[in-house]
């Protein structure tokens, strides 16, 4: 391990339309000590030669390619590799503001926490959303374990820096496909004393219509539904955190329930979409949080969707995502 560096480790699988402008951003970080670790996923298209070739141009990038074997086992390749002190996961379809690494670094060193989380910036098409919390602050291990439960933001490894002592042993699931960030911290912030919050969009996070989770997904219910299923065994004896854990399940619920009912490159008829939303709202893991999730944080659109879902108003729902999707 070398003191101060931090390590980048950004996956790599068919962005050439996006990765230039992601490299690009990381190779200008105003924080001097970096090392970034591009990890080609077995791309199809123009990704890895774009790799190779900023790879012999600088020598901060260290490339390395695998067989298609999905974004969890490309971080890990990247976590064996680094030699950082600290450690930042960057999407490749992503960029960052110059200061990124700089700010987060700072705040690890000034204040001794083990993890940083910043605010970003949501691009979507040439239009960008703040995602703000609306003030700094620091929380305890007990408050984020609970904030993550309740779908508060902290599942997220991308606008995240770790020291590399926090992360330890921990390695993301490679049989996760989905939610895998959220089941990762989950056991990273086991090791965690307190995670400090800069309200300042450093990250800016693309939405990409070609990524997984906007793809369409015939498996959508049973990849989240192992991934809550690993979540609630990280829990295995702790009923007060399993029931806190329900809100979580709701938003894996409607993210399901969403990429069902409306998703662009879904064209099945309505009662296929119907049956679908009906399938996964019978399922038991999925009805019970549903019943019990207490929901007290999200917008009024979620609140109403989980309530519509108890009430069994299954073509409500899906006829309200299509007329969002218009």
């Amino acid at each position: 391990m070398i003191k101060d560096l931090v390590s980048i480790i950004v996956p790599v699988h068919n962005v050439q339309d996006y990765l230039v402008e992601c490299i690009d951003s990381l190779l200008v970080q105003s924080y001097p000590m970096t090392e970034i670790i591009l990890i080609n996923d077995g791309s199809s298209d123009k990704s890895e030669e774009i790799c190779i070739s900023y790879a012999k141009r600088d020598s901060r990038i260290h490339f390395y390619t695998q067989l298609n074997k999905g974004v969890s086992a490309a971080r890990n390749r990247g976590l064996e590799n680094a030699k950082g002190e600290y450690i930042s996961f960057v999407d490749a379809d992503d960029f960052v503001q110059v200061n990124y690494i700089e700010e987060m670094v700072a705040i690890i060193k000034n204040r001794g926490v083990d993890c940083v989380q910043c605010g970003y910036k949501k691009l979507k098409g040439n239009t960008f959303d703040y995602i703000l919390r609306g003030n700094e602050f620091e929380i305890q291990k007990n408050q984020i374990i609970d904030g993550l439960l309740s779908g508060n933001g902290y599942g997220r490894t991308w606008c995240m820096l770790y020291t590399r002592k926090v992360i330890g042993d921990n390695r993301f699931n490679e049989d996760l496909s989905m939610g895998e960030d959220a089941e990762f911290n989950l056991r990273v912030y086991g090791s965690a004393a307190s995670l400090f919050y800069i309200d300042k969009p450093l990250y800016i996070y693309r939405v990409n219509p070609t990524s997984t989770v906007k793809k369409y997904d015939d498996y959508y219910a049973e990849r989240y539904k192992k991934t809550a299923v690993c979540i609630l065994n990280n829990l295995s004896g702790n009923q007060i955190r399993q029931r806190k854990a329900q809100p979580y399940i709701c938003y894996m619920i409607v993210q399901t329930i969403v990429n069902y009912a409306c998703n662009i490159n879904h064209k099945e008829k309505f009662a296929s979409r119907l049956d679908k939303v009906k399938r996964v709202c019978n399922d038991n893991l999925y009805k019970y949080a549903l019943q019990t999730a207490v929901i007290d944080f999200r917008p009024i659109s979620f609140w109403l969707l989980i309530k519509l879902l108890n009430l069994k108003q299954y073509w409500l729902v899906v006829f309200l995502c299509l007329i969002k999707q218009r």
